[in-house]
Protein backbone atom coordinates (compact mmCIF):
# COMPACT_ATOMS: atom_id res chain seq x y z
CA UNK A 1 0.00 0.00 0.00
CA UNK A 2 2.69 2.43 -1.48
CA UNK A 3 -0.34 4.97 -1.85
CA UNK A 4 -1.04 5.53 1.31
CA UNK A 5 2.66 7.11 2.09
CA UNK A 6 1.36 10.60 -0.28
CA UNK A 7 1.68 12.37 3.28
CA UNK A 8 -1.92 13.60 3.33
CA UNK A 9 -3.76 13.22 6.46
CA UNK A 10 -6.75 10.43 6.80
CA UNK A 11 -9.57 10.03 8.78
CA UNK A 12 -9.21 6.73 10.76
CA UNK A 13 -12.34 4.87 12.22
CA UNK A 14 -12.50 1.80 14.56
CA UNK A 15 -8.98 2.27 16.15
CA UNK A 16 -7.90 -0.51 17.66
CA UNK A 17 -4.36 -0.98 19.85
CA UNK A 18 -3.01 -2.77 16.92
CA UNK A 19 -5.16 -2.11 14.07
CA UNK A 20 -7.23 0.43 12.76
CA UNK A 21 -9.66 1.25 9.53
CA UNK A 22 -9.60 4.32 7.06
CA UNK A 23 -12.38 5.88 6.09
CA UNK A 24 -11.67 5.97 2.28
CA UNK A 25 -12.10 3.20 -0.77
CA UNK A 26 -8.60 1.07 -0.62
CA UNK A 27 -9.91 -1.37 -2.99
CA UNK A 28 -7.65 0.24 -5.79
CA UNK A 29 -4.69 0.02 -3.69
CA UNK A 30 -1.72 -2.08 -3.33
CA UNK A 31 -1.33 -5.33 -1.38
CA UNK A 32 -0.92 -4.70 2.34
CA UNK A 33 3.06 -6.45 2.72
CA UNK A 34 3.66 -5.43 6.75
CA UNK A 35 4.65 -2.83 9.04
CA UNK A 36 4.35 0.96 8.71
CA UNK A 37 4.52 3.93 10.48
CA UNK A 38 0.93 5.89 11.71
CA UNK A 39 1.24 9.38 13.15
CA UNK A 40 -1.54 11.05 14.86
CA UNK A 41 -2.58 14.60 13.60
CA UNK A 42 -4.94 16.70 15.16
CA UNK A 43 -6.99 19.14 12.90
CA UNK A 44 -7.80 22.45 14.35
CA UNK A 45 -11.40 22.71 14.88
CA UNK A 46 -13.72 25.71 14.23
CA UNK A 47 -16.34 27.13 17.07
CA UNK A 48 -18.84 29.04 15.74
CA UNK A 49 -20.44 31.49 18.86
CA UNK A 50 -23.28 33.27 18.98
CA UNK A 51 -22.01 37.71 20.07
CA UNK A 52 -22.06 38.98 23.10
CA UNK A 53 -24.30 41.85 21.74
CA UNK A 54 -26.72 39.65 20.77
CA UNK A 55 -30.02 38.55 23.27
CA UNK A 56 -29.16 35.28 24.62
CA UNK A 57 -31.70 32.08 25.59
CA UNK A 58 -33.01 31.94 28.84
CA UNK A 59 -32.33 28.41 30.36
CA UNK A 60 -35.15 26.57 32.21
CA UNK A 61 -34.62 24.76 35.40
CA UNK A 62 -38.01 24.04 35.84
CA UNK A 63 -40.59 23.06 33.64
CA UNK A 64 -43.78 23.24 35.46
CA UNK A 65 -42.99 26.87 35.37
CA UNK A 66 -41.75 28.67 31.90
CA UNK A 67 -42.85 32.17 32.79
CA UNK A 68 -40.46 31.80 35.68
CA UNK A 69 -37.25 32.75 33.48
CA UNK A 70 -38.20 36.33 32.12
CA UNK A 71 -39.82 37.10 35.59
CA UNK A 72 -36.20 36.12 37.29
CA UNK A 73 -34.65 38.71 34.75
CA UNK A 74 -37.23 41.56 35.43
CA UNK A 75 -36.15 41.29 39.10
CA UNK A 76 -32.89 41.23 38.57
CA UNK A 77 -32.88 44.27 36.18
CA UNK A 78 -34.66 45.82 39.25
CA UNK A 79 -32.60 44.89 41.70
CA UNK A 80 -29.53 46.59 39.77
CA UNK A 81 -31.82 49.62 39.29
CA UNK A 82 -31.64 49.49 43.16
CA UNK A 83 -28.58 49.40 43.80
CA UNK A 84 -27.42 51.80 41.10
CA UNK A 85 -29.69 54.12 42.70
CA UNK A 86 -29.25 53.74 46.27
CA UNK A 87 -25.72 52.13 46.64
CA UNK A 88 -27.02 48.93 48.42
CA UNK A 89 -29.10 46.24 47.99
CA UNK A 90 -32.17 45.63 49.95
CA UNK A 91 -32.71 44.98 53.76
CA UNK A 92 -34.24 41.69 54.40
CA UNK A 93 -37.96 41.82 55.89
CA UNK A 94 -37.80 45.73 54.86
CA UNK A 95 -41.83 46.52 53.27
CA UNK A 96 -40.06 49.76 52.21
CA UNK A 97 -37.43 48.29 50.11
CA UNK A 98 -39.98 45.29 48.33
CA UNK A 99 -42.06 48.29 47.89
CA UNK A 100 -39.43 50.16 45.64
CA UNK A 101 -37.89 47.26 43.72
CA UNK A 102 -41.48 46.29 42.79
CA UNK A 103 -42.06 49.98 41.85
CA UNK A 104 -38.57 49.44 39.95
CA UNK A 105 -39.58 46.45 38.00
CA UNK A 106 -43.23 47.52 37.31
CA UNK A 107 -42.10 50.60 35.47
CA UNK A 108 -38.99 48.81 33.49
CA UNK A 109 -41.63 46.09 32.54
CA UNK A 110 -43.53 49.41 31.20
CA UNK A 111 -40.24 50.57 29.20
CA UNK A 112 -40.23 47.26 27.81
CA UNK A 113 -42.57 47.54 24.99
CA UNK A 114 -43.27 44.13 23.14
CA UNK A 115 -41.43 41.86 25.29
CA UNK A 116 -42.96 43.18 28.55
CA UNK A 117 -44.45 40.84 30.82
CA UNK A 118 -48.67 40.62 31.28
CA UNK A 119 -48.25 39.62 34.86
CA UNK A 120 -45.74 40.01 37.72
CA UNK A 121 -45.78 38.16 40.64
CA UNK A 122 -45.36 40.11 43.08
CA UNK A 123 -44.97 37.31 45.67
CA UNK A 124 -42.13 36.14 43.88
CA UNK A 125 -40.26 40.05 43.93
CA UNK A 126 -40.81 40.02 47.54
CA UNK A 127 -39.07 36.81 48.23
CA UNK A 128 -36.26 37.88 45.57
CA UNK A 129 -35.87 41.10 47.66
CA UNK A 130 -35.90 39.45 51.01
CA UNK A 131 -32.99 37.35 49.70
CA UNK A 132 -30.95 39.40 47.56
CA UNK A 133 -28.48 40.28 50.33
CA UNK A 134 -27.45 36.47 51.02
CA UNK A 135 -23.93 35.20 50.03
CA UNK A 136 -24.10 31.88 48.57
CA UNK A 137 -20.60 30.71 48.95
CA UNK A 138 -20.98 27.16 47.58
CA UNK A 139 -22.69 28.59 44.16
CA UNK A 140 -19.57 30.66 43.89
CA UNK A 141 -17.32 27.94 44.14
CA UNK A 142 -19.09 25.88 42.25
CA UNK A 143 -19.21 28.47 39.37
CA UNK A 144 -15.84 29.65 39.74
CA UNK A 145 -14.71 25.85 39.32
CA UNK A 146 -16.55 25.85 35.79
CA UNK A 147 -14.82 29.11 34.74
CA UNK A 148 -11.57 28.02 35.95
CA UNK A 149 -11.68 24.52 33.78
CA UNK A 150 -13.07 26.50 30.89
CA UNK A 151 -9.83 29.12 30.76
CA UNK A 152 -7.68 25.81 31.50
CA UNK A 153 -9.54 24.64 28.29
CA UNK A 154 -8.82 27.95 26.12
CA UNK A 155 -5.46 28.15 27.30
CA UNK A 156 -4.14 24.74 26.65
CA UNK A 157 -6.61 23.84 23.50
CA UNK A 158 -6.41 20.48 24.32
CA UNK A 159 -10.37 20.84 24.28
CA UNK A 160 -13.15 23.07 22.98
CA UNK A 161 -15.02 25.17 25.30
CA UNK A 162 -18.66 24.50 26.55
CA UNK A 163 -20.75 24.90 23.56
CA UNK A 164 -24.00 27.77 23.96
CA UNK A 165 -26.89 25.94 23.78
Amino acid sequence: MVELNDGMPRKVKNARPYSFMLEEDTTHFGAYDRGGIVAQVKQPKILQFKTLRGPGEFLLSDFSKFDRPPLLHLAFQALDAFRNSLGRFPLAGSKEDVEKLTALAVSINENLGESKLAEIDIKLLRQFTNGSRAVLNPMAAMFGGIVGQEVVKACSGKFHPLFQI
